[in-house]
């Protein structure tokens, strides 16, 4: 952009010396006047017309070295903070009005792409400004920019039990969203309700379960502010196992041991006759009257925590204890000796009559 006047001393033919430019990339020429364009080598020209009496002047040139324009970056200046997973939005301006480059040398901290910054970890985020110029500026000295990047708030939400509701002596899954992606820790401020394992949640008794969802954060993350899930939890049901008597029936005026393993209530389990005229329950002891089946029940009552067990029932034979008599060993005994003793009679007579 700058501009020279140029002087020559002509020759006797008494012509003026005419300027020129052999590299109009460079500069160019109007009168004496030279206008540099570009950085480089700006390549002058004199030259002198003849006369009657002279011949041209020979050519004869200048070159003159023309300096690029300075140029300097300024505004590289802000945002001066920034917070994990942010993007901030790089600013400066070239004294060339050419595009700033714009990097960073923490690529672990923040990265760059074009004039934005993303912050992806906590700590010093370091960023570059370069223009490297042109054919009329000169590169710009790099500038630097320091950002502190601070830890990131997050969130939990969509804290949920699966199923919603719980039921004594069942299980639910505990599920939630972090902002961070970190994971979740779970808890509970009802321990005498229930319990909690990683995430699942075991419900011991009717009440309000409160589930706690915690994230403790870690190096580029605070804490997560705690929520908090109230569970209804409604009585379990129970059932009664391995009902049977022993023995497993018998003759009328017989007797049998009942028993059954019970539900989980705190209630006990309860037997009783549903045929009346075949058997009597007292206790856990049935007594045959007739024959016939003996069906016998056991049913187990709710209590706080447990709804009633479904009555489960057991059929007994009671077989006539008379209608099939039978020997015992000392009577087989008995009827042996009596039929040896009836045959050592019968040989002796035998004899006898001999």
């Amino acid at each position: 952009d700058g501009t020279a006047t140029l002087a020559a001393t002509g020759g006797a033919s008494g012509n003026p010396v005419v300027f020129g430019s052999a590299t109009q990339s460079v500069c160019t020429v109007s009168a004496s006047t030279v206008t540099f364009l570009i950085g480089g080598t700006c390549t002058v020209t004199a030259d002198q017309a003849g006369s009657p009496d002279y011949y041209p002047a020979d050519q004869v040139t200048l070159d003159i070295t023309v300096a690029k324009l300075p140029n300097t970056i300024s505004g590289f200046d802000a945002p001066t903070a920034g917070v994990v997973d942010e993007d901030g939005a790089l600013t400066a301006v070239a004294d060339s009005t050419l595009p700033v480059t714009y990097a960073s040398t923490t690529p672990a901290v923040c990265s760059v792409a074009a004039s934005t910054v993303s912050y992806l970890t906590a700590g010093n985020c370091m960023l570059t400004a370069d223009e490297a110029g042109d054919d009329r500026y000169e590169a710009a000295a790099q500038e630097m920019l320091t950002i502190v990047v601070a830890k990131a708030d997050q969130t939990i939400t969509n804290l949920a039990a699966a199923p919603a509701a719980g039921m004594v002596g069942t299980m639910g899954t505990l599920s939630s969203t972090v902002s961070s992606g970190l994971t979740p820790a779970y808890d509970t401020s009802t321990p005498a309700v229930c319990s909690v394992a990683g995430n699942m949640v075991t419900y011991l008794t009717v009440g309000t379960c409160t589930i706690t969802a915690d994230q403790a954060g870690d190096d580029n993350y605070n804490a997560a502010t705690q929520v908090t899930l109230g569970v209804t939890v409604a009585p379990g049901d129970q059932v009664i196992t391995n009902f049977y008597a022993d023995p497993d029936g018998g003759g009328v005026d017989d007797t049998s041991t009942l028993f059954a393993t019970p539900g989980a209530s705190t209630s006990p389990v309860v037997f009783s006759s549903l045929t009346a005229d075949i058997c009597s329950v007292t206790g856990n002891v049935v007594t045959y009257m007739d024959t016939g089946t003996c069906t016998v029940a056991a049913d187990q009552a709710a209590d706080a925590n447990y709804n009633a067990a479904p009555q489960v029932t057991l059929d007994l034979t009671v077989s006539d204890a008379t209608s099939i008599p039978t020997l015992s060993e000392w009577g087989l005994i008995s009827m042996f000796l009596i039929m040896l003793s009836l045959g050592g009679m019968v040989i002796r007579r035998r004899d006898m009559l001999k």
